[in-house]
């Protein structure tokens, strides 16, 4: 991953999935991957209460 496009000047030839696909990697490398990910991941919707738990004695 890099912060940087191709030297060799292919990036006019591809096609626009293979500019997607170069753009994603720029993006990822300029992010760092794991950041990416963590952020990717905190979009998930998460539940804004949880049900309580605990053992009551019975008998």
């Amino acid at each position: 991953q890099g912060t940087v496009g191709l030297s060799v000047n292919l990036t006019p030839q591809l096609t626009s999935e293979g500019k997607c696909i170069l753009i994603f990697n720029m993006f990822a490398g300029r992010v760092g991957l794991l950041s990416l990910l963590l952020a990717l991941r905190s979009l998930q919707s998460k539940k804004a209460y949880a049900y309580a738990e605990s053992q009551l004695p019975v008998g």
